[in-house]
């Protein structure tokens, strides 16, 4: 009878398994040894004797429910039943402590991230803008809260799927770090005609049209650090805005020499030169010098167009002038040395009257040509291929690259400014490649990857759109994006497909290595045209289904490089694929192929008719300071085949040691820097500055392990 008693209660407690339920969800069968242990642990911290029959009791209580509690429940019966208040205190804190410590490893990434920042020690979030110096006050605030920020997006709001894939390594949503703000834009082409003719607010301060070209470059500071400070990406503003302000000085002083009897053109001509010459470089030292809210300067493009405003052209050619010679002057560092300032970045628009001697075109061309053998600025776009691609219209990149679509108004008019994009999405195409066995089965998941895309990014912009203009006054209300009233909701502002939305790509060079193809061969460019082609035809697709402005986006990966080049790792290792800390930008040609400039841009060009949402091609070259000639064949080339691109050059650095300018020498692995002239290796030394993705910066602010390996690797194409 005793056997039958004893195999009944086994069954009948098997039968009434308990389970405690994880805060992750798993399920665990309970263990009462861990609830006596951690009530043993508060008497004995109180220096007192375990109260057993009480520790039994509570046992029992939680024996007793038929049912499953979570980690908490059960918790919460502990403390409702201890009557000691001490050791019902010592076990609340003993659970405080417990919560501590499993935060801790849940989000020990996040604490290292921030305690590293504090230190000043470089981690990724340092390195992922090559231009924000993490060791000063202000940075570090700012990656601080971009830290916080990105934890709270991806736990708070960002969904499972997306997440999954993002930290997977499959995608990347960008900017995560101001990404919690779901109101907040990316890029723009601010309209400083509007801001400045009709007048601003900022700060709550109406800001009356300015009445001379000195106020007028001083107010477009302030208007474009505003700007940066209510967005996170990068703006433009065109220089032909501010070519009526020449004319107004230009009036101003012929009255005012008027009144003190002098009647001579040249010397209004040189009071105006000098003007243009002090309002430009105000301009240059505010854009370099102000800090917006992001912790660095603006990330502003100057775009100098001569031909964008006919009415106003011997004006912008001024002002054009002005930018290009003083940035050949350069700027000095603290150590009183001639350094290459990294922004404002500037884009030329390179037109057919650049090329014909004896013009003032031919001249400015020249100019740039010069500057680019010093600076490594102006890029250039051609005003051909631009109107080819975009109906007739000449339309300036956004910061970096980010170039919009044209665009009709209510009027059926052409609108270049006053005009964004909400933001980015980037596909990391090799890894698709790898996880597929066939190019059939690859097309497959490329087209399912850019439907999931944008539906994404439909429901981020449906967000952006659905709040109030107020949220950003000087976008919206006081001129740079428009004039609404407040209370208006930003789709009526930015809403039938005036903004754009982006899908970034990178990594068509290793895609189509994945499926035994050189790129560098007519069969591989045939094969990486194929599948942009693919990508862009179903982005149009989704463009008429979500009916908003989707557009393919060659992305410029800075950490993102290393971030995709790690997630392939999972794979076996294919050479050219996913043997390297990198992957190749968008469509380009590998940075270590071997292959001259001409040919590099002829099998890039017929890319750049795809990638409408923004593209930028480029060729390396040595130091060509006394070779300007050189670079003027290069802009001609770009003129004919390209529709934007930048020429890379090795003479921007500076070693203040010995005071060496040219190229100075990086390590193989891209850890350090070395003076080829004396051999000096002191980062705090040596200012270099090279093309980080479609910027300049500052290599010695560090950056990342891809990016780093990327730039050892370039070969030079001239």
């Amino acid at each position: 009878m005793w056997i039958l008693n004893s195999i009944f209660e086994v069954h009948i407690s098997k039968l009434n398994i308990m389970n405690v339920i994880k805060r992750d969800g798993r399920k665990e069968t309970f263990d009462e040894r861990k609830i006596k242990n951690a009530i043993e642990k508060c008497y004995i911290a109180n220096e007192e004797h375990p109260d057993e029959e009480l520790i039994n009791n509570i046992i029992s209580i939680i024996k007793s429910a038929e049912k499953d509690y979570t980690v908490e429940e059960i918790q919460d019966i502990i403390i409702d039943n201890l009557d000691d208040i001490d050791i019902e205190k010592a076990y609340c804190d003993y659970r405080i402590k417990r919560n501590k410590i499993r935060d801790f490893k849940l989000n020990q990434k996040f604490y290292n991230s921030v305690t590293e920042l504090v230190d000043r020690k470089q981690n990724e979030a340092s390195k992922e803008n090559s231009n924000k110096d993490a060791t000063q006050i202000h940075v570090i605030r700012d990656l601080i809260a971009g830290e916080t920020s990105r934890k709270l997006y991806n736990e708070l709001i960002m969904p499972e799927k997306l997440r999954e894939l993002h930290e997977k390594g499959v995608l990347h949503v960008h900017d995560t770090d101001y990404r919690l703000q779901q109101n907040e834009t990316n890029c723009e082409l601010s309209d400083l005609d509007n801001a400045l003719n009709y007048g601003t607010v900022m700060n709550g301060k109406f800001i009356e049209p300015p009445k001379s070209l000195r106020t007028a470059c001083t107010v477009a500071s302030q208007i474009i650090t505003a700007v940066s400070s209510s967005t996170y990406g990068g703006q433009t503003i065109t220089m032909s805005h501010l070519a009526k302000f020449v004319k107004i000085s230009k009036e101003k002083i012929t009255k005012k020499m008027a009144k003190l009897g002098i009647n001579d053109s040249k010397v209004v001509e040189a009071l105006l030169q000098d003007e243009i010459k002090d309002s430009i470089q105000t301009l240059l030292y505010q854009l370099n010098t102000i800090s917006c809210t992001n912790g660095q300067s603006p990330f502003i493009t100057l775009f100098l167009y001569l031909d964008e405003k006919p009415e106003y052209k011997n004006e912008t050619l001024m002002l054009c002038k002005e930018v290009i010679k003083q940035r050949i002057e350069g700027m000095k560092s603290p150590s009183g040395h001639i350094i290459s300032p990294t922004f404002p970045k500037l884009v030329v628009c390179l037109t057919d009257k650049m090329f014909i001697e004896g013009t003032p075109d031919y001249e400015f061309a020249k100019l740039c040509a010069k500057c680019v053998t010093k600076r490594m600025v102006p890029d250039f776009i051609s005003e051909k291929n631009m109107k080819a691609l975009k109906e007739g219209c000449v339309i300036p990149p956004m910061g970096c690259r980010s170039i919009l679509h044209p665009w009709k108004d209510k009027n059926g008019n052409y609108q270049v400014y006053g005009r964004n994009n909400v933001g980015v999405i980037s596909i990391n195409l090799p890894y698709l490649a790898l996880e597929s066995k066939t190019i059939e089965e690859f097309y497959s998941k490329l087209e399912d990857m850019i439907d999931y895309v944008s539906k994404t990014q439909k429901s981020i912009y449906d967000v952006i759109v659905d709040s109030p203009v107020d949220i950003a006054p000087i976008l919206y209300i006081y001129g740079v994006l428009d004039r609404a009233k407040s209370g208006t909701k930003i789709k009526d502002v930015i809403g039938n497909r005036k903004c754009s939305v982006s899908i970034g790509y990178m990594g068509i060079a290793e895609c189509v290595e994945r499926f035994g193809i050189h790129y560098n061969t007519k069969e591989g460019h045939d094969l990486g045209i194929s599948i942009i082609k693919h990508m862009f035809d179903r982005a149009n697709y989704n463009k008429e289904k979500y009916d908003i402005a989707l557009s393919l986006y060659g992305t410029p990966a800075e950490s993102l490089t290393t971030k995709f080049a790690k997630a392939l790792k999972v794979f076996p290792i294919i050479s050219h694929v996913n043997d390297r800390t990198y992957i190749t930008n968008s469509y380009h040609i590998p940075v270590e192929t071997e292959i001259d400039a001409f040919s590099k841009m002829d099998f890039e060009s017929e890319f750049q008719k795809y990638s409408t949402g923004g593209c930028i091609s480029y060729v390396e070259v040595p130091d060509v300071r006394n070779n300007p000639e050189a670079i003027f064949e290069l802009m001609k080339h770009i003129y004919d085949v390209m529709v934007y691109c930048e020429i890379n050059t090795t003479s921007c650095s500076i070693c203040y040691n010995c005071g060496f300018e040219g190229e100075i020498e990086l390590s193989e692995d891209g850890t350090h820097c070395t003076c080829p002239n004396c051999g000096c290796t002191d980062p705090s030394k040596l200012h270099v500055v090279l093309r980080s993705c479609g910027y300049l910066g500052e290599y010695s602010l560090g950056t990342s392990i891809g990016r780093a390996g990327d730039i050892v690797h370039r070969v030079k194409h001239l």
